[in-house]
């Protein structure tokens, strides 16, 4: 389904941009697209040089898919079709449903619950739990099915547990740093300016660093004021080790992003 239907998407779309004449397309593909196995910071130029990682393989392939068709489209018509490579993206109206939600969204809406749980704040435990389900079935009002249903999610009273062992990296770019530097590609960044790149025309977007996600969870249990314990459970997966992206090319076009991982999560906490 990942595979066929993102298929279906960017197909679609881009035939029907090319057929009516669309001046500039930003396609925004993933960092997925990169091997599993390769140079970290990943360049560019890292495209198609390895095989995915099995469990996003799917999409992965899709994206490349789109990435390459851009490409094509561009050689064969001479449109302006370019492909956008965000990192992790994260920022304000994340999906809070843990059974979908993104890591840093899922961390701190669990790193909440955590510390209501142990200061006994029932009433915003109700509340979030009201709003935002985190099983198929509804949590009851008690306390006891309270405390049973947060369990069920590694939630006791003073500790949380946390999926894999923390010590995979990812980079998180601020959702609307994507947004600003799609901008600035459509007003600023033409597809012949990338064929000095060639033959690796898509431009990487992130912040040009990561953090573990012990790290992360550490610095969204300071911005909660969660004192309980921590504890990873490395029987669970944790995706690969390292995914970080190389930077440099759209720098050098004159694009730098504007939220730390630092400011974007205390934004965030602040807004939960």
């Amino acid at each position: 389904d990942f595979l066929v239907q993102n298929l279906n998407i960017e197909l679609n779309v881009m035939s029907a941009a090319y057929r009516c004449g669309v001046k500039k397309l930003i396609f925004i593909s993933s960092a997925c697209i990169y091997p599993e196995h390769t140079e970290q910071p990943i360049k560019e130029e890292s495209i198609l040089t390895g095989l995915l990682e099995s469990a996003n393989e799917p999409y992965g392939l899709a994206k490349v898919a789109g990435v390459k068709t851009c490409e094509m489209y561009n050689r064969q018509y001479g449109t302006n079709f370019i492909s956008v490579i965000p990192s992790n993206l994260y920022g304000l109206n994340g999906n809070r449903d843990l059974r979908k939600a993104h890591v840093v969204i899922s961390m701190i809406r669990k790193f909440h619950l955590a510390k209501w749980l142990d200061d006994g704040n029932w009433d915003y435990l109700r509340d979030d739990l009201s709003k935002y389900p985190i099983a198929d079935e509804p949590v009851g009002n008690s306390e006891e099915q309270i405390v049973a249903s947060l369990a069920q999610i590694g939630i006791t009273k003073g500790n949380i547990s946390l999926w894999g062992t923390g010590n995979a990296k990812r980079e998180f770019l601020w959702s609307e740093d994507l947004a600003d530097v799609c901008l600035y590609v459509l007003d600023n960044i033409e597809f012949s300016d990338l064929k000095q790149y060639a033959p690796a025309y898509q431009l990487n977007v992130g912040i040009g660093d990561d953090i573990s996600i012990r790290d992360l969870a550490q610095l969204i249990s300071k911005e909660v004021g969660y004192q309980g314990a921590i504890h990873f459970d490395a029987s669970k997966p944790e995706g690969v080790k390292r995914r970080c992206l190389n930077v440099d090319r759209i720098h050098s076009l004159g694009w730098h992003h504007q939220v730390s991982i630092e400011k974007g999560i205390h934004i965030l906490c602040e807004s939960y």
